[in-house]
């Protein structure tokens, strides 16, 4: 069934990598927050946008997606992906 129409297939793979990837946002966000280290994410060479997008869902402390951007690292570093 899900197997014979590829964009129901593709609607699902990018629904359950949005859900991922919130996890992971969410587990930074947990284990990071108050430690003062920075994680800096950005996707891989096929990732779609509008899963991407979902790492700029919620506002974060530790965690930033930051594909296509300049970021300030600290007062010494930027850096460009």
């Amino acid at each position: 069934a899900l197997q014979a129409d590829p964009k129901s297939v593709e609607s699902l793979f990018n629904e359950l990598a949005k859900q991922k990837l919130m996890n992971w946002v969410n587990l930074a966000e947990e284990r990071l927050n108050g430690t003062g280290i920075k994680c800096f994410v950005t996707g891989g060479n096929d990732d779609e946008w509008d899963v991407l997008n979902v790492m700029k869902s919620q506002p974060t402390q530790s965690f930033f997606a930051c594909e296509n951007e300049m970021v300030h690292i600290d007062d010494d570093h930027t850096m460009i992906s």
